[in-house]
């Protein structure tokens, strides 16, 4: 099954890098880096809104709430819409937080198995560095 929205994403970054190359190839440097510049910002929006999608969707499904209108609606309006960022603390460097929504159970077992799988703390590390941090001065 294809995924639109990762699609869409890679179609942004391909056409970056064609633009980008093209204004080089045209010494078009100021351009350039300033298209650069631009595109770092709009890629990591599309690449945050993807992720918020992607999540608020498998949390969604994992919890099962088309057996129960109530809990649906609930979830949908008010567990996850406009809450996503609530659910992690974006400045830890594991997703220990969000894991622990589930239960200490399951926040045990998560923590067991990204101890074990170092792309999958890395994933998580990479992930939470999607959220822009005030710049110190």
């Amino acid at each position: 099954m294809q995924d639109d929205a990762l699609i869409a994403v890679n179609a942004l970054f391909s056409n970056f890098e064609e633009n980008y190359q093209r204004l080089i190839d045209s010494s078009e440097i100021s351009f350039a880096t300033e298209y650069k510049g631009q595109f770092r910002k709009v890629v990591l929006l599309a690449c945050a809104s993807y992720f918020e999608t992607k999540i608020t969707n498998v949390v969604l499904d994992a919890l099962n709430p088309s057996e129960c209108r109530l809990t649906d609606s609930f979830l949908s309006k008010k567990a996850l819409i406009r809450q996503y960022h609530m659910l992690f603390s974006w400045d830890a460097k594991n997703a220990n937080s969000f894991f622990g929504l589930f239960g200490k159970p399951f926040q045990d077992h998560m923590k067991e198995k990204v101890k074990g799988d170092c792309s999958l703390d890395a994933g998580i590390k990479n992930f939470l560095e999607l959220v822009p941090r005030p710049r110190s001065s």
